[in-house]
């Protein structure tokens, strides 16, 4: 959304920064795996904001859209372009916990050339949302400069930037209550060049907001509500067409528990109707509960509208791990069955577990690794360590316990402790985050998913891929899947402040290391992978 105007204009970078890694470089890749659907909602609540011309008749009003996840991020160039036009301003959106250091120290850079530079996410609504007086949560962007902005955009964005073009922008907004009515809000819009920076075209979808449940650790809850809110299917309908426009048929909607969403039949009813009537080959992935098989129809109506993957949160197999978090809704009797129930229709099972709970210690998730890999039939399971980020009740409690917090915001990516446990030190808990991805996917579990899959008549090969992917980005890039890409990125001179530069020498021949460990390690999973395929298909004849 560019002009060339000569008018007075607005221009506004809306950035998505990323975060650093354990040597203090960018986390970047040539292609990302994960789509960031906040840039394609603000894009579209600035685009309707242009098309309503609140900055008055005859003012230019231009967008440029940057992923920091796929992209390389040049803040001196930047500014230039920034600064050409009469007022300009950088927009750092839907900022994450780990992903807030990075973005104070571009808000930093951009500052000092002279732009001003507001920041939103779930970071700083969550803090608001909960923790309003802890201080270290939000210090860094308030002594940097940075304005602040807690809450949903939609119903602000007029006030927003008409304080932005008159120079008046306040340190901070707080827009937590009340929550926006989606079925007015402006439609999504997706940036071409953004996605074409996403692995396989895979495009968001947002068509609603909120969860009803109470688990400790979620932040959605908090910062979106417990009450669903939709978007129509009117909308839905036509953001699945000005994707078909740009060749995008593959979806993640990124609804937290689409099973929830009360309005879920009629936008499969709607996209149904789109893949007979108009030959749209929609493909969707969703979030769901691990219940939503218990929803009369439900499985059957979105497999029909296009579902080939499900993400689900079980969390723990424990009684006692899921009484404290607060996800009674979760029964360890139910899994295998509704794993099955998924499994029967054909569609690929993704599921979380998170390590770190009160009751957890090493002989406990590994006898629980055991008995997900013998009974229950997931395709993927993806660890992640039980993370308090501001927004949770989990950081609440810890906050007003007084409990020793870690401060480096950059850990908090679901893969380290950042706070103490009662079962084991931060070494311990740390190492078993680790080795439960090894017990995972052990060559004799590589092959019983691989049997199951055959015998289920699941698109093998996707699960394959799958496979490789998700287990080989934890075990040869050290990320976990959901931050992660195709072909790792470092830039020498974008490293962590406080950190040296590294000499030519030393980083390219050490880069180039990295690089060829990481790709050969993913060809000889890959190769391992299809090898063990292969004998079971000659064992078998499948």
């Amino acid at each position: 959304m560019e002009s060339s105007s000569a008018a007075p204009s607005l221009r506004i970078l809306l950035l998505k920064p990323s975060h650093y890694d354990e040597e203090g470089y960018v986390v970047q890749w040539w292609r990302s795996l994960v789509p960031t659907q906040a840039l394609a909602v603000i894009l579209g609540v600035l685009e309707d904001a242009r098309e309503r011309a609140v900055l008055g008749p005859g003012t230019s009003l231009e967008v440029k859209v940057v992923d920091e996840h796929a992209t390389v991020v040049h803040p001196d160039r930047l500014l230039s372009w920034l600064r050409s036009a009469q007022r300009g301003v950088v927009m750092l959106a839907g900022v994450q916990t780990n992903q807030y250091p990075r973005a104070v120290d571009l808000g930093r850079a951009f500052l000092a050339g002279g732009v001003p530079v507001i920041m939103g996410g779930v970071h700083v609504s969550g803090i608001q949302a909960l923790t309003p007086g802890w201080q270290p949560g939000l210090a860094a962007a308030k002594e940097a400069g940075i304005s602040l902005f807690a809450g949903e955009l939609e119903e602000s964005i007029d006030t927003l930037l008409l304080d932005i073009w008159h120079d008046r922008l306040h340190p901070f907004y707080n827009r937590i209550q009340p929550f926006v009515d989606l079925s007015q809000a402006p439609p999504s819009r997706i940036d071409l060049q953004t996605m074409a920076k996403v692995f396989h075209g895979l495009a968001g979808m947002d068509l609603g907001r909120g969860c009803p449940y109470l688990c400790s650790f979620c932040t959605v809850i908090n910062v979106h509500g417990r009450q669903l809110r939709c978007r129509t299917t009117d909308a839905m309908r036509n953001y699945v067409r000005q994707a078909a426009e740009m060749g995008i048929h593959r979806f993640l909607v990124v609804d937290d528990n689409f099973a929830r969403n009360p309005d879920w039949e009629p936008f499969c009813d709607s996209l149904i109707e789109m893949r007979r009537k108009e030959n749209l080959p929609v493909e969707l992935f969703l979030q769901v509960d691990a219940r939503a098989t218990l929803i009369p129809g439900f499985v059957d109506k979105v497999v029909e509208a296009g579902c080939r993957r499900v993400f689900i949160g079980i969390e723990s197999v424990r009684s006692d791990n899921l009484q404290d978090a607060a996800k009674k809704q979760n029964l360890r009797a139910d899994l295998a069955e509704m794993a099955m129930t998924w499994r029967r229709a054909g569609v690929i099972i993704y599921a979380a577990y998170i390590i770190g709970f009160p009751h957890d210690t090493p002989e406990r998730i590994a006898e629980d690794v055991r008995y997900l890999q013998r009974e229950v039939r997931f395709d993927i399971l993806e660890f992640f360590s039980l993370t308090p980020l501001p927004g949770s009740v989990d950081h609440q409690q810890l906050v007003a316990a007084g409990s020793e917090l870690d401060l480096d915001f950059n850990r908090y990516t679901d893969e380290q402790p950042v706070c103490d446990h009662p079962q084991m030190d931060r070494t311990t808990w740390q190492k078993l985050y680790r080795d439960a991805w090894d017990w995972y996917y052990s060559d004799e579990h590589l092959e019983r998913t691989l049997r199951r899959a055959l015998e289920d008549k699941l698109p093998v090969k996707e699960v394959l891929a799958s496979l490789v992917l998700y287990y080989g980005l934890v075990r040869y890039e050290d990320v976990h899947p959901l931050v992660g890409g195709l072909v790792r990125r470092r830039v020498r001179r974008q490293r962590r402040p406080g950190l040296p530069i590294e000499p030519v020498w030393r980083f390219f021949p050490h880069r180039l290391w990295q690089t060829l460990r990481a790709q050969i390690g993913l060809m000889a999973l890959s190769w391992k992978a299809h090898r063990i395929l292969r004998r079971i298909r000659s064992k078998t004849h499948m």
